[in-house]
């Protein structure tokens, strides 16, 4: 399922991407470069995709693997994400 991640958008060291900075269900802020496409600028929004839904927290899917992971996956909590 495709939602919307709250974030701080940034312009990227790229055309046609931005930096991303947002924190995990844990309180840890990641930081990425995601595309143009997966972003909302003016509202501060990343698309992602959830994986897995409980009541507080969500396993989601990031378009670009963040600096401090080696992994697309993380754990965010329901609070941040906006239906898409």
């Amino acid at each position: 399922m495709t939602s919307w991640l709250r974030c701080s958008v940034s312009k990227g060291m790229l055309p046609g991407e931005f930096t991303i900075v947002t924190s995990t269900a844990e309180g840890r802020e990641i930081s990425l470069f995601a595309p143009a496409q997966f972003v909302q600028e003016g509202k501060g929004l990343i698309e992602v995709t959830v994986l897995e839904r409980q009541a507080d927290r969500a396993l989601i899917s990031l378009p670009a693997e963040p600096l401090e992971t080696q992994s697309k996956t993380v754990t965010v909590s329901v609070k941040e994400l906006v239906a898409a």
